[in-house]
């Protein structure tokens, strides 16, 4: 079951989204990792939630936004399934699963480089 979500219930049920942080995944080729990036997995802050999820993202390249920054994903979806155990007993969980197509800052201030691939530096801030 694939359930895409509206901004207003990313706001109700996770609230203001954070990016905490991104790993790329690599393919394998005759059993050794290859430098291309097959899909990338961004850890997202949901204070609704309690904690981070998880969310993986339908593109190869690692998302350009600084830590901590307040991030929308575009086409976020839920995919829960369950899964079952047999230790003698059978129990079944169910355990969430997060898609998307990109993840993207909310203000453009908050992206580690420019269009060029500058990076993008600090202004220093006035003291009085």
């Amino acid at each position: 079951m694939k359930i895409e979500l509206t901004e207003g219930q990313v706001q109700a049920n996770l609230g203001e989204l954070r990016f905490i942080g991104a790993k790329p995944q690599f393919g394998f080729e005759d059993g050794k990792r290859t430098d291309v990036i097959e899909t990338v997995t961004c850890n997202i802050g949901a204070p609704v939630v309690g904690g981070s999820i998880d969310i993986k993202l339908e593109t190869n390249k690692v998302p350009n936004i600084k830590n901590y920054a307040v991030v929308k994903v575009v086409g976020l979806a839920y995919e829960p399934y369950a899964t079952t155990t047999f230790n003698g007993n059978t129990r079944a969980k169910m355990m969430d699963r997060f898609t998307g197509i990109e993840i993207v800052p909310v203000n453009a201030n908050d992206r580690l480089a420019d269009e060029n691939g500058e990076k993008i530096e600090e202004k220093p801030k006035a003291t009085k």
